[in-house]
């Protein structure tokens, strides 16, 4: 499995413009998420459980909701998105 990406690249130009050029450290963000998923937890794990008793059966997906999102943000490594015309070009990375 992939780790999940650690920067964002964007870069926005103009014909005959300088453009804008950043990057942002997305490896600051992921203690600050950790720390909202830690406070979060209980709440999923007490819906889950009130699910099951009133017998809905979907206990099993919220519970499955974390680990997929996981997958997810992993999965996005290595996306690049790159947009041109005639006069602009936006470049997004994600490294």
């Amino acid at each position: 499995m992939m780790g999940p990406p650690l920067v964002l690249r964007i870069r926005l130009s103009e014909k005959g413009g300088r453009g804008i050029r950043m990057w942002i450290p997305l490896f600051l963000i992921y203690p600050v998420l950790f720390i909202f998923t830690v406070l979060l937890a209980p709440v999923v794990f007490f819906a889950a459980a009130i699910l099951a008793i009133a017998g809905l059966g979907t206990q099993s997906r919220m519970l499955l909701m974390l680990p997929r999102l996981v997958e997810l943000m992993c999965a996005l490594r290595g996306l690049t998105i790159d947009v041109r015309d005639n006069e602009d070009q936006v470049y997004i990375s994600l490294e």
